[in-house]
């Protein structure tokens, strides 16, 4: 390579945080231990699908009452 030759680097996309619109359930954890979680604390059998925030951070919808 010589000084006129334009240098390439290889990077990986910024993951940029998504912020769910509206009130959530956040839960700091592993996925099973969170849908577990919700599941106990809002009396319902399954746990919607999370949204992942940054920092391992997971994102439920409030159940509809």
């Amino acid at each position: 390579m010589n000084k006129l030759e334009p240098r390439t680097l290889m990077t990986r996309p910024l993951e940029v945080g998504v912020m769910p619109t509206g009130t959530t359930w956040r839960y700091l954890g592993e996925r099973v231990a969170a849908d577990l979680a919700y599941c106990a604390r809002f009396g319902v059998v399954a746990a919607p699908e999370p949204m992942m925030l940054s920092d391992g951070i997971l994102a439920y919808t409030l159940p509809a009452r």
